[in-house]
């Protein structure tokens, strides 16, 4: 199928010419935002296939409530408005607190404290609670401004650096206490 040329055609403009009938400008949003909403999701889930249906799910729920969609604010914002509530029913359901280096495009071979042959980004990213893990999701790999951030949330500005500046924090100083550790058996 081919799409017209959609670079210059803002998410908000594409939503008014889908409500007007042009079906096919739902396939740009979709190509716009799929691997966004991947990522996000998979901050919260155990595997790849499960992050898919949530965000199958999640644009199914997003495509129904177009009609609702005030461009009064930015598309961007009300589409990661509906996938967090989406997930957090999501979460209440199955309590998932899974996460995962990848999910934050980090390479896990990079990370010093690795042990061979054990993952373990997911434990060491366990220390954050999920709200954390998502604020961080959001400021570093959705590269949102904390405003951007805050209209999704609903948390001040302020409140949302300091949740980033601990929990950069918190891992870091994971991060040398583990690297301690290692360095302690290594002598042994």
């Amino acid at each position: 199928m081919t799409l017209p040329d959609n670079r210059n055609i803002t998410d908000e403009q594409l939503v008014a010419r889908f409500l007007r009938g042009e079906k096919k400008m739902l396939d740009i949003l979709f190509d716009r935002y799929i691997e966004r909403l991947l990522r996000y999701v998979t901050l919260f889930l155990k595997s790849n296939e499960e992050a898919r249906d949530l965000a199958q799910d999640i644009f199914i729920k997003i495509f129904q409530s177009l009609e609702g969609y005030k461009s009064m604010g930015k598309f961007e914002h009300w589409f990661f408005v509906i996938a967090r509530r989406t997930m957090i029913d999501l979460h209440r359901k199955k309590k998932l607190k899974t996460f995962s280096f990848d999910s934050l495009g980090i390479d896990e071979s990079s990370i010093p404290c690795r042990e061979k042959g054990t993952d373990r980004a997911p434990e060491m990213l366990q220390v954050l609670p999920a709200r954390d893990r998502e604020i961080l999701q959001l400021r570093f790999i959705e590269n949102m401004s904390y405003e951007e951030i805050s209209e999704i949330t609903g948390m001040a500005e302020g409140t949302l650096r300091n949740i980033v500046c601990r929990s950069i924090r918190r891992l870091q100083e994971n991060n040398s206490d583990e690297l301690s550790e290692n360095r302690g058996m290594a002598g042994e």
